[in-house]
């Protein structure tokens, strides 16, 4: 059987930032990146570490 799980990162309290991540027993697929975007205190948050390690990630889907 192949477990899914589905995690939630940013996004919470502002508009920008939201990323997800879906893992399988195969893999791992990051849903957009989570940038953060207005002023200059909330773009700070874009220079904060993953996470998550980024260099697990097998496929990345970016809407724009």
């Amino acid at each position: 059987m192949n477990n899914l799980k589905l995690s939630f990162y940013g996004g919470t309290g502002v508009v920008t930032g939201a990323n997800f991540l879906l893992e399988s027993d195969n893999e791992k697929n990051l849903i957009d990146c989570g940038l953060f975007q207005g002023n200059r205190i909330t773009e700070r948050k874009n220079r904060d570490p993953f996470p998550y390690n980024p260099s697990f990630i097998d496929f990345l889907l970016i809407f724009y």
